[in-house]
């Protein structure tokens, strides 16, 4: 009979990193995952707050400076807050649900891209960290499932 490789952890539990002490290759796409989560969060901050506010001008009216930039943050970034615990508690339903969440900011990226200029390049770093969390996260899925049993 083979040994565990931990001596802590017994066959089937899971360590603190969220895979099983076999699968360095699960740890790794959960945190590939919360850093392209955390960065997209921070990506969005930086780029409404400082990198390219929203415009002042709104339809025919002028508003304040800085006077959008309190709505607009709540709509962005706000909706990333909500799956944010979960996801840092490894919760396989919250680390579901998050990936169909995730594809509203792939389009957000997608559509700020073909833009061009400073937003375009902004666009691009966005779908680049959608898509790395996307991927991470089912990569993580995959490998972290509780193994199927034969049905009779």
């Amino acid at each position: 009979m083979a040994e565990h490789p931990s001596p802590t952890l017994g066959p089937g539990e899971h360590d603190e990193a969220g895979g099983t002490p076999g699968q360095p290759v699960a740890r790794w796409a959960y945190r590939t995952a919360v850093s392209c989560y955390l960065a997209l969060i921070a990506l969005l901050l930086l780029w409404i707050l400082w990198l390219a506010p929203p415009p002042v001008q709104l339809i025919e009216r002028e508003l304040p400076p800085g006077s959008l930039i309190s709505p607009v943050l709540l709509l962005v970034v706000g909706p990333l807050l909500l799956p944010l615990r979960g996801i840092l508690h490894r919760r396989r339903y919250t680390l579901a649900w998050s990936t169909m969440l995730i594809l509203a900011y792939f389009v957000h990226g997608v559509a700020y891209t073909v833009g061009g200029g400073v937003a375009g390049w902004l666009g691009m770093a966005e779908v680049t960290l959608v898509l790395g969390y996307f991927a991470a996260t089912n990569a993580y899925m995959r490998l972290t499932r509780a193994p199927r049993t034969p049905r009779e």
